[in-house]
């Protein structure tokens, strides 16, 4: 007896109903998931009012001697001293979005869409910058067996990855070789960086998702608790802001 009713109209099937039912469209675009670029804001930034811009730069300091008690006029009788100086030459390098769109695109679309090619732009040009900050190498062969197009913006400098590749020496995580990541290996880390790992405030620890995660992992001691790292603790905010200041 439902026979009838087997047979009825439905959304389901596009030739039996389904193809009368209209779809429409949000004007809210959902976002890619990106981690906040952060590298950039940590350096300083110089502006150049040429494409070639000259920095000086002390590269050595004046020395003192000791002298006698007595004041002499002549200054043959003063061991002189000559503070060495150079200079920093920048070379400006450009990034470039391009994005075709039609008219008919741009005023039909239920999406504002020059607003959206406006803020999209702005985030690739902030992202090419974080990327050639890092992962960045403009030597013959890369760090990364990916940097191989002419136009990647990984070409346009040495990046923190590429420069301390170079250096003299191996940086290992696990400093003092006891086969588990600790305090220690952080300390030993931040002395090899000799005078400029003094201040705090002049250091930022760079590390991939992982290792930050391993980071508060094994020092779950250290950082974890109110007693061992103050109202800053992981167990309250959720997140490891500092280490060592």
């Amino acid at each position: 007896e439902m026979s009838e009713l087997a047979k009825a109209m439905n959304t389901a099937v596009a030739g039996e109903g389904g193809s009368w039912v209209p779809t429409n469209l949000s004007a809210q675009v959902v976002d890619l998931l990106m981690l906040k670029l952060q590298i950039a804001t940590v350096f300083q930034t110089v502006p150049m009012p040429t494409p070639s811009f000259d920095i000086p730069r002390k590269t050595g300091r004046s020395t003192a001697y000791l002298q006698g008690q007595a004041v002499s006029d002549n200054p043959a009788t003063y061991r002189r001293s000559t503070p060495a100086v150079g200079k920093l030459t920048l070379s400006a390098v450009t990034f470039a979005v391009a994005v075709n769109v039609s008219d008919e695109m741009t005023e039909d679309s239920v999406v504002a869409m020059r607003d959206l090619i406006r803020t999209d732009i702005a985030d690739a040009q902030a992202l090419a910058v974080e990327s050639a900050l890092l992962n960045g190498d403009n030597s013959v062969s890369p760090i990364d067996s990916d940097i191989s197009a002419a136009d990647d913006v990984k070409k346009a400098w040495k990046g923190i990855r590429a420069l301390v590749n170079t250096s003299t020496g191996t940086f290992d995580v696990d400093e003092d070789g006891s086969g588990t990541l600790d305090f220690t290996d952080y300390q030993n880390l931040r002395k090899k960086l000799g005078i400029y790992g003094v201040s705090p405030s002049d250091l930022v620890w760079f590390m991939p998702i992982n290792a930050y995660f391993r980071t508060i992992n094994a020092l779950v001691s250290e950082v974890v608790t109110l007693d061992k790292y103050g109202p800053n603790a992981v167990i309250f905010n959720g997140e490891l802001g500092q280490l060592m200041g």
